[in-house]
């Protein structure tokens, strides 16, 4: 069963990983979903702020070769611009209506 939970301003939490499921399994079935996240540039240390993607699916990631990158970045097609692009798992927001419950 989904880890979901309410939050006080009447926002709905899910678990970062019960998000990933739900993403990959919507990908799976062709079905667009928004999400967000905090852009982060690892080469440059640096943040881009918040971004907004309003209908992705994800796509393959990198083999397990690349250590613990293949764990924490995931791959996702922007079906609006039609462009391949990265984000970093621990630095989602949020995944469709739901926000991203921080873990303990």
């Amino acid at each position: 069963k989904p880890t979901i939970m309410l939050y006080n301003c009447g926002m709905i939490a899910i678990a970062h990983y019960e998000a990933l499921k739900q993403m990959r399994k919507l990908s799976e079935d062709n079905i667009p979903f928004s999400f967000s996240f905090l852009g982060c540039n690892l080469s440059t240390r640096q943040s881009d702020g918040f971004k907004e993607i309003k209908k992705a699916k994800l796509r393959v990631g990198l083999s397990s070769e690349h250590g613990i990158k293949s764990r924490s970045l995931i791959g996702y097609t922007d079906l609006e611009t039609n462009q391949d692009r990265w984000f970093y798992f621990p630095l989602l927001t949020s995944f469709n209506q739901y926000e991203i419950k921080c873990s303990k």
